[in-house]
């Protein structure tokens, strides 16, 4: 059985950048980071405090290329095609974003998707983050259709909550005892 992947300590740090500059304005860079932080929002609550996530808003100058800075746990960008790591993106379509189990820590979107914010025309930036943080804290896919972490993306359909199939599944991968009261 492969061993957990999990971030062992409480306090786990991220940052959003955009190195390529490719988000128009930073009106759209503080829409993004606010859909980042309800997507580490509502893990949190789901771990129960378990971890905490806290934003490190210096790293977004710090770096200019896309290697994560030194001083965080977990890094967030908007890249196109060929950007420096192991998975090139494909233009619109296909892969819209990947991201590495604890403790590599990295989380890359497809600049060249058309992004919704709000769920209704394009592919849902809102889903693609709370999925692709699932990956981040250690989940895997799941085959369950309620799931966020499923293969597949589609619309959110509870709103910005979890599934309480992934509720119960970040509290089993962090060893925490399952709380049926704050299940959805």
């Amino acid at each position: 059985m492969p061993k957990r992947r999990i971030w062992p300590q409480n306090i786990v740090t991220w940052s959003f950048r955009d190195p390529f500059h490719l988000l128009a304005n930073e009106k759209s860079r503080r829409l993004v980071r606010s859909l980042i932080a309800t997507a580490f929002a509502l893990w949190e609550e789901a771990l129960d405090g378990r971890l905490q996530f806290h934003e490190m808003t210096e790293a977004n100058v710090k770096s200019d290329e896309v290697k994560k800075p030194p001083d965080v746990d977990i890094d967030i960008l908007f890249a196109r095609g060929a950007h420096g790591d192991n998975e090139a993106f494909d233009n619109m379509g296909g892969m819209v974003a990947h991201s590495e189990y604890p403790p590599k820590g990295i989380l890359h979107l497809d600049a060249d998707e058309k992004w919704s914010f709000d769920g209704s025309d394009g592919v849902d930036l809102r889903y693609v983050i709370i999925h692709e943080v699932g990956h981040l804290l250690g989940l895997r896919h799941s085959r369950r259709q309620s799931s966020v972490m499923g293969k597949y993306y589609r619309q959110l359909s509870s709103g910005m909550r979890l599934p309480s199939v992934d509720v119960q599944s970040i509290r089993k991968l962090y060893g925490l005892k399952q709380n049926h009261q704050n299940l959805s």
